[in-house]
């Protein structure tokens, strides 16, 4: 990944060290996340595609050149729950 034109990291630099609060819509209430995340966690996954993800998060710690510190149970966690919450979203649920 290359570093950020002068233009960009000079509006990265004004984000992060002005006052600014932005304007933010409410969509959903506390009580709508917390039933989504319930929902989310209650979608049921394959068996074969647990065990690839978290392949897949295990093969980060594999002695490398390019990877000093690889991923913990959490990047396991992430991806199969990103992945319900995708399947929730798409209707792919049986």
């Amino acid at each position: 990944m290359d570093y950020p034109t002068f233009e960009d990291e000079n509006e990265i630099v004004n984000r992060y060290t002005k006052n600014i609060v932005p304007t933010v819509r409410g969509v959903v209430s506390k009580a709508e996340v917390l039933e989504l995340q319930k929902l989310t966690r209650d979608v049921p996954i394959a068996e074969d595609i647990k065990i690839r993800a978290i392949k897949i998060v295990e093969a980060t710690r594999a002695k490398s050149d390019n990877i000093e510190y690889g991923a913990s149970p959490r990047a396991s966690i992430g991806i199969i729950l990103a992945a319900k919450a995708r399947a929730l979203m798409k209707g792919g649920i049986m």
